[in-house]
C-alpha cells in the first residue's frame, strides 16, 4: 500500500504543524492558564474569612479561590467575584487578575472580552505576571481589545521577565514565528531555555526542535533528545513522538525501528495524530512491528477524522486497494475529497481521475478539470498534462496548448505541435 510518513511534524497550539521536511517553525504558545496558582488556598476557610473579613487584601482573593474551586466551602462563583472585587479595591493584582478569568470566561457573570482586558491591564499594572501574560494572549487574539501583536510582545515579555514560564514561551513562539517582532532564532531559543530549565514540558520539546534543525543554537542531536525526553517524561504528547523520530531516524543515538514505534504508540494513545499516522505507516509497511495493516487502517482513521491530510490520503488508497479494510471506492472517494480539498495534490488528482473516468461518482468533465486545475496550480506535471487532453477533448484549444507548454516547459507553438503530432499518431501520454 502507497503512505507517506510524516517525520517530524509537530502539532502545537501556535503556529501549527512542523515538520524536518517541512519550512516552519516550532512552537505552542498557550491560549489560557488556569488558576493552580494557588499557594495559598491550603488555609482553612474560616482563618481566611477571619482575615478577608478584617479587610486583608490577601485572604480576600483566597477566600475568592476557595469560592470559585469549591474548596473548603460549596462552590460559588457570584461569592468568588464578590470578595474579589474586596480584593481588587485595594489593588491587589491577583484578584484583578481573577476578575479578569471570570469576565474572559464568563464564570458567574456574562462573557465580557473587553472588562477581562480592563482587569488583566490593571493587574499587570500593579505586578502580575500572569494578567502581563493574559493581557498579551487578548492582545494577540484580538479579544476585548484590538488586535496588535507588538503589544502582545510587549505584555508577554513583561510576564516573562518577572518569570512566568507561560510568558517565557510565549516570547520564544513570538520571536520563533516572527510575529510582532523580527523573527530572531536564537532569541527564541534563549526564551525557550529559560522556561525549558524551569520544567515547561512545550518550552523543552520547542528547544528540543531548535537543537534538532540548528535554530538559534548549534545543531545537537544529542542535546536534542535529552530535551525531548525531558518533555516525554513529563508525558508530553509532541515529546514522545518526537523521540520516536529521533529513533526513526537514528538523531543522537543508533537507528532503532522498533523503538521508534514504542514511542509513536504512547503518543498516538494520547491523541497525538501525528504520532497515529506514524504508527499507522509503521504498521502498515511492517517496520519496526510485525506487519498489520487492519491495525494500521484503524490508526490511519484516528488521524484522518481529525484532520491530518496524509492520514486522509492514505485512509482513502486502503479503501480504493481494499488493504486492511474492506474495498470501497465511495468510501475511497469520500476520503480523497477531504484531503483534496485541504489542498493536497495527490488527492487532488486522484479526484480528478475519478471524475473523468466516472469512477465512483458520476463522469463529469468540468468536475475533472477543476480537480486537476487545483492539482495543477501547485506545479503538479501529470495534472497539467491531464488538463491538456481534457481541454482538447471539450474543444479548447488554446487552453490545451496553455496546459501542454506549461508542462513540457517549451514554447506554446512547440508543446502544441509536440502533442498535435501524438494526438495523430494516436498517442495519449
Amino acid at each position: 500500500m502507497q503512505y507517506r510518513v510524516v517525520a517530524f511534524a509537530f502539532l502545537a497550539a501556535l503556529p501549527g504543524i512542523v515538520g524536518t521536511t517541512q519550512a516552519a517553525v516550532p512552537g505552542t504558545l498557550p491560549t489560557q492558564t488556569t488558576k493552580n496558582d494557588r499557594a495559598d488556598q491550603g488555609g482553612p476557610m474560616r482563618e481566611w474569612m477571619q482575615l478577608a473579613e478584617e479587610g486583608d487584601a490577601r485572604a480576600q482573593f483566597n477566600v475568592g479561590l476557595m469560592y470559585e474551586a469549591g474548596v473548603g466551602t460549596k462552590q460559588d462563583f457570584a461569592e468568588a467575584i464578590r470578595w474579589y472585587q474586596l480584593s481588587a479595591a485595594q489593588s491587589y493584582p491577583d484578584a484583578e487578575r481573577a476578575l479578569g478569568l471570570m469576565n474572559e470566561f464568563g464564570r458567574g457573570l456574562t462573557k465580557n472580552p473587553e472588562e477581562a482586558a480592563r482587569w488583566y491591564r490593571l493587574g499587570a499594572d500593579h505586578g502580575s505576571a500572569k494578567a502581563a501574560f493574559n493581557l498579551g494572549n487578548a492582545y494577540r487574539q484580538g479579544t476585548g481589545v484590538a488586535r496588535d501583536d507588538t503589544e502582545a510582545v510587549r505584555w508577554y515579555r513583561i510576564a516573562a521577565e518577572r518569570g512566568d514560564i507561560d510568558g517565557q514561551v510565549a516570547v520564544g513562539v513570538m520571536y520563533g514565528i516572527g510575529r510582532g517582532v523580527e523573527r530572531n532564532a536564537a532569541e527564541a531559543a534563549r526564551w525557550y531555555t529559560a522556561a525549558a530549565e524551569g520544567g515547561d514540558a512545550r518550552a523543552q520539546f520547542n528547544l528540543g526542535l531548535s537543537f534538532e534543525r540548528g535554530e538559534g543554537v548549534p545543531q545537537d542531536f544529542t542535546q536534542a533528545l535529552a530535551w525531548y525526553r525531558a518533555a516525554a517524561e513529563q508525558g508530553d504528547a509532541s515529546g514522545l513522538r518526537a523521540v520516536g523520530v529521533m529513533y526513526a531516524l537514528g538523531r543522537g543515538l543508533q537507528r532503532d525501528p522498533a523503538e521508534a514505534m514504542r514511542w509513536y504508540a504512547l503518543a498516538a494513545d494520547k491523541g497525538d495524530v501525528i504520532a497515529q499516522f506514524n504508527l499507522a505507516a509503521g504498521l502498515d509497511a511492517g517496520r519496526g512491528v510485525t506487519q498489520n495493516q487492519v491495525e494500521a487502517a484503524r490508526w490511519y482513521r484516528k488521524a484522518a477524522e481529525a484532520g491530518l491530510v496524509n492520514a486522509q490520503f492514505s485512509l482513502a488508497l486502503a479503501y480504493e486497494s481494499g488493504t486492511g479494510v474492506a474495498a470501497d471506492l465511495a468510501e475511497a472517494t469520500r476520503w480523497f475529497l477531504r484531503a483534496a480539498n485541504q489542498g493536497d495534490v495527490p488527492s487532488a488528482r486522484k479526484v480528478a481521475g475519478f471524475y473523468e473516468a466516472g469512477t465512483a461518482v458520476p463522469q463529469n468533465f468540468e468536475e475533472a478539470v477543476r480537480w486537476y486545475t487545483v492539482a495543477a496550480t501547485k506545479g503538479d506535471v501529470f495534472s497539467l498534462e491531464r488538463l491538456g487532453d481534457l481541454y482538447w477533448a471539450l474543444g479548447r484549444q488554446d487552453d490545451a496548448r496553455g496546459a501542454w507548454q506549461q508542462a513540457q516547459g517549451r514554447t506554446t507553438e512547440q508543446a502544441a505541435l509536440d502533442r498535435l503530432q501524438r494526438k495523430q499518431a494516436g498517442q495519449t501520454n
